[in-house]
């Protein structure tokens, strides 16, 4: 017995609509209409899919360029006051601001270079569709392309981890140094115990600062300057902060 053939729905577009399918047809140099239709539908799904994420994202650096130019307009306003008008600023604290301005820009570069990985692949997996000469083949190597790309975040995501372990890692060992007794008691742990005991004291160190993370940057992380008690008097007395030479500074 012969199958019945699957229905086909026919699809209606206004007069309007078929010239801008056939304009955009012909400006990528597609043999039919229908061929155009269906290319462009697997677009439309596919960027209704990926776009949500550009535009959280994107939002989500917003947000976060907003917080650094209000946290820096607050420093400002502390640092430049007819109060604050005789302070001189020593190395020190020039070394705090741009500290802070440096780890701000890391992190607005970071946001803005996987905002632009998006978009730069949502452009190469829609090229791949109208590029190719067939929607088979332009399908397969836009999940190609997908795949790249998602590879390449996960392995952003991993070094991401690491920096993360690295910083948990220091802040463990500057404030709970071992004593002799404890570092002998490591040396004759195996290597995988010796694994165990970091991951169990960075798991502690990452679970704290996400349940209260300005509790966890006041007891662990070094104040900036101008947040310490009395620094305002501080620099009235001593004046600024003389720049200490460190052997090998050239070369960094």
């Amino acid at each position: 017995m012969v199958e019945p053939r699957e229905k086909r729905i026919p699809i209606m577009f206004s007069e309007e609509e078929l010239a801008d399918i056939d304009e955009w047809r012909f400006s990528n140099r597609i043999a039919t209409r229908a061929d155009a239709v269906r290319r462009l539908c697997k677009i439309g799904i596919l960027v209704e899919n990926e776009f949500e994420q550009i535009v959280d994202s994107a939002s989500a650096g917003v947000e976060l360029l907003s917080d650094q130019a209000t946290e820096l307009n607050s420093i400002y306003r502390q640092m430049f006051t007819r109060e604050t008008a005789d302070l001189t600023y020593g190395a020190s604290e020039v070394s705090d601001i741009l500290s802070l301005a440096s780890q701000q820009a890391d992190l607005a570069q970071s946001g803005m270079t996987g905002l632009h990985t998006m978009i730069v692949t949502i452009y190469n997996v829609i090229a791949a569709i109208v590029d190719a000469r067939s929607i088979r083949s332009g399908i397969k190597e836009s999940e190609k392309r997908l795949a790249e790309a998602n590879a390449a975040a996960e392995r952003a995501d991993a070094k991401k981890a690491e920096r993360d372990e690295t910083r948990y890692l220091n802040i463990a060992m500057l404030t709970s140094p071992m004593s002799l007794d404890e570092h002998n008691k490591y040396l004759e742990m195996s290597d995988e115990e010796q694994d165990a005991f970091w991951v169990e004291k960075i798991g502690r160190l990452k679970a704290e600062e996400e349940a209260d993370p300005d509790a966890f940057r006041e007891r662990y992380i070094p104040k900036w300057f101008w947040e310490q008690s009395g620094w305002v008097t501080r620099l009235r007395q001593q004046g600024g902060t003389p720049l200490l030479y460190h052997p090998g500074d050239e070369t960094k």
